[in-house]
């Protein structure tokens, strides 16, 4: 028994995308034919490309400014595209949380920009140490309070020292304390009086000792 040729071509990928435009057509007139409730069963079209609702022309407009934006801050070359719309939706979510992260970062770096590079003015104390202790200080004028800035050496290490604010009518206020190191300490000290009502400032250690003490004008 001999073989046959067969005339018939062998179905390839031109006759699939016919088949499935064919199928498409088919899954329009049956959506036509039930109305807006749509046919019982999905159609393959729709099972292969899922429908995708409408993208607000604005939307895309903002995204698009925002990829620019970015392009434009790193340097890069941004090449006008033309996005589908599940592109569109994709790229509306990574543009929201851009924004949210961008809206973070926002208020970290206006934290630095709020701070002068050159730091607040000092105002130099005079300080009158007792014998083995060595010192100097500054103040800072602050809207809240006055700080302190300390540099002390002399102190007992492992010792507790505590600082009070002098008021000018005659009330201390603890601006915190600290304990004695070897060598040359630098504190800052903070508390809730005024530049304007500060009389001067005392540091008292173990006992209540007085080991140094501030007078201003």
């Amino acid at each position: 028994m001999g073989l046959v040729a067969s005339a018939d071509p062998v179905p390839g990928p031109e006759l699939a995308t016919a088949d499935l435009d064919q199928h498409r057509r088919r899954c329009d007139h049956r959506r036509s034919a039930h109305g807006s409730a749509g046919p019982p069963r999905r159609c393959l079209g729709e099972a292969i490309e899922p429908p995708v609702p409408p993208v607000d022309p604005s939307q895309v407009a903002a995204i698009r400014a925002l990829a620019q934006e970015a392009a434009a801050g790193s340097g890069a070359a941004v090449a006008p595209t033309v996005a589908s719309r599940r592109s569109l939706l994709r790229m509306g979510v990574a543009a929201a949380g851009g924004i949210a992260a961008g809206a973070a970062g926002f208020a970290i770096v206006s934290r630095d920009w709020d701070e002068d590079p050159a730091g607040p003015p000092l105002e130099a104390a005079s300080v009158r140490p007792a014998e083995g202790v060595a010192a100097s200080a500054n103040l800072i004028n602050h809207t809240w309070g006055t700080e302190v800035l300390l540099d002390v050496s002399g102190l007992e290490p492992g010792a507790a020292y505590t600082m009070d604010l002098v008021a000018t009518d005659g009330r201390r206020v603890s601006a915190g304390g600290f304990v004695g190191t070897d060598g040359l300490m630098k504190c800052r000290n903070n508390g809730a009086v005024l530049r304007a009502d500060l009389q001067g400032f005392a540091v008292t250690g173990p006992g209540g000792t007085e080991v140094l003490a501030s007078e201003l004008n």
